[in-house]
């Protein structure tokens, strides 16, 4: 009988890049992306570590593991709490992949991201379960913080999920549309555009918007890029306006700068959860739509050319 836990026998370069993605994702999310207390608004590591297996398979545990052991513990937790993240991480990976393993597609239809949601959301309770007994037990949490350290870490790993493993399953994204040079600079300009735009309302900067800087401005951005680019236009740019929410955040600056300690990681959450379902759903639809008028097409086309060949064939026998 095969085990989960069976010997590594993957690609040792695929792994180390693995490991060292997880690690270093793990670092920033600690450095800058814990801004309300001890646990990150968002675990970009925790996508990255679901879509790596998604991708490689379940044999690249161990690089799960070693990088969320190794980015803990440079992020500066104990070894023993170190032990009990990354086990947490690597067991919820492997729970994700095991749910995902027969999907036909990963990443090609809505159906496909609402599967990875619900599977984001239930694999993430075990890591959390991991994380928030670990923070108690080793004292790095106050007493009776256990609940919200649960519920700030699935929120966290959810929302790495949910922006993280997509990009990743670009790789297996068959766009319908070919890019060619207008398309590129197209979705250069509206990406440029847009990051200015979020870095006034996010880090005022290189003016201050005053009471104009509104965040759900963005989600304009977002929907047009959805519906021009698709998902290769659009996940860049969930990714980088996530980047500047967190670090406006984090620097004091911008729309969430000055909300309320207590539900501010709760707003800032579901404004960038909002914008990567938002986005992706648009895109995956307006993908799917585009493939089933190709199809008609396709078929209309077919029945058009086996009628014309039938009336030709009559019209050889009448004459004969």
């Amino acid at each position: 009988m095969q085990t989960i836990f069976s010997p590594f026998s993957g690609n040792p370069l695929a792994a180390t890049a693995l490991a060292l993605a997880y690690a270093l994702a793990a670092k920033l999310a600690a450095d800058f992306f814990t801004s309300y207390g001890t646990v990150a608004i968002i675990w970009p590591a925790s996508g990255i570590a679901l879509g790596g297996l998604l991708l490689a398979g379940r044999r690249y545990w161990p690089a799960v593991f070693s990088g969320a052991l190794a980015g803990n513990l440079w992020a500066g937790s104990p070894p023993l709490a170190a032990l009990a993240f990354a086990g947490g991480a690597a067991v919820s990976a492997l729970a994700g992949q095991r749910l995902l393993r027969h999907s036909p597609t990963l990443l090609q239809t809505p159906q496909d991201f609402l599967r990875l949601l619900l599977c984001g959301s239930l694999v993430s309770v075990i890591s959390a379960f991991c994380a928030a007994t670990a923070l108690r037990v080793f004292e790095l949490s106050p007493a009776g913080q256990w609940t919200n350290d649960w519920l700030h870490w699935w929120m966290a790993d959810l929302l790495g999920i949910a922006i993280a493993t997509p990009i990743l399953l670009l790789r297996q994204y068959r766009p319908l549309v070919r890019w060619n040079v207008w398309r590129y600079s197209h979705g250069a300009a509206h990406l440029a555009l847009a990051l200015l735009a979020g870095h006034i309302v996010f880090l005022n900067w290189p003016l201050y918007p005053g009471a104009f800087g509104k965040a759900f401005y963005l989600l304009a951005f977002i929907g047009y890029g959805a519906l021009n680019f698709g998902l290769p236009g659009v996940l860049p740019l969930v990714a980088t306006m996530a980047m500047q929410t967190l670090l406006g955040a984090a620097l004091g600056r911008g729309y969430f700068a000055g909300v309320d300690p207590h539900s501010g990681p709760y707003l800032e959450w579901s404004y960038l959860l909002l914008c990567a379902v938002l986005g992706i759903m648009l895109a995956l639809s307006k993908a799917r739509l585009n493939s089933g008028q190709s199809g008609v097409e396709f078929r209309t086309g077919n029945k058009r050319r086996f009628a014309l060949k039938t009336g030709q064939r009559i019209n050889r026998t009448n004459s004969g």
